[in-house]
């Protein structure tokens, strides 16, 4: 039995895409009914409806209707039956990306059997990450670090939707403008007095509170925040060591560079060379 992770918790963690295959999808023939009945899923897949709609037959009975724009996750070992309607124009009715991870030990791991509708109007920008990762896997020659890198975004992406809908109720209310600002913005200029000050809390208020949260210190839930996202700007291979340094707020390349040895075991570079090659 594998272990099982929400995705409003991974995106805090260490953990790998182990595998990656997007799909750009046409339903309008005999795609129009798809069932998983005898051949269940093996993976977590994200489904964007850029062109058409979709209702969900769980083996329940339940239905889930999901509309044009929306994406939907698709668990693994899940039955269900797709119904594919109302479609507009273009060639691709959806882009479907089938995700594989493990944890920092290698251990793999599943998100939830239960499928999940976001709607479109939870999020912004989402949608093109969708593109833009089927676009990188339509290149002669697949750059895997890019097209991981946007998939990192995309469960970044929703996994910050799904926190959102959990702070937004219950204790952590008071503190939610703080929580979304700590784990979105990686530049992070405001201190953690400025950033409890915006909450309207004390700062020792909202580090007891956001340590209840996340199970890390506002401090360190900031830098493994700054060092996750320096992994993918270094796998993008867009950006030089010193550029990530200064994107990420560091006031120098060296304190960058010790604090990212401290945290993989290797400097920035070493990293690069050794996942790019």
């Amino acid at each position: 039995m594998f272990a099982e992770r929400e995705l409003k918790d991974i995106i805090s963690e260490n953990f790998n895409i182990t595998d990656c295959v997007v799909l750009g999808q046409s339903h309008r023939t005999v795609l129009r009914f798809f069932s998983t009945k005898g051949n269940f899923r093996k993976n977590n897949g994200f489904i964007y409806l850029i062109n058409c709609d979709c209702t969900y037959t769980l083996a329940d009975g339940k239905r889930l209707e999901a509309k044009k724009g929306d994406i939907v996750y698709l668990p693994p070992f899940c039955e269900y039956t797709s119904h594919y309607k109302n479609f507009s124009d273009g060639s691709v009715d959806g882009i479907l990306v089938n995700l594989m991870f493990s944890d920092s030990n290698g251990q793999i791991f599943y998100l939830p059997n239960q499928m999940r509708i976001f709607s479109s109007s939870e999020f912004d920008g989402t949608q093109k990450l969708f593109v833009d990762i089927l676009s990188l896997n339509n290149q002669p020659v697949k750059n895997w670090a890019a097209i991981k890198s946007v998939a990192y975004k995309i469960l970044s992406h929703l996994g910050t939707t799904d926190k959102q809908n959990v702070i937004n109720i219950g204790k952590y209310r008071c503190i939610s403008k703080g929580i979304i600002y700590l784990e979105k913005d990686v530049q992070q200029s405001l201190s953690i007095e400025e950033i409890a000050r915006m909450c309207n809390v004390t700062s020792t208020y909202f580090r007891k509170l956001f340590k209840e949260y996340s199970g890390d210190t506002p401090s360190s839930f900031r830098i493994k925040r700054k060092m996750n996202t320096a992994k993918e700007l270094l796998l993008a291979n867009e950006m030089s060591v010193n550029e990530v340094s200064d994107y990420l707020g560091f006031e120098n390349v060296s304190y960058f560079s010790r604090l990212f040895k401290k945290y993989e075991n290797k400097t920035p570079t070493d990293y690069r060379n050794e996942l790019t090659r």
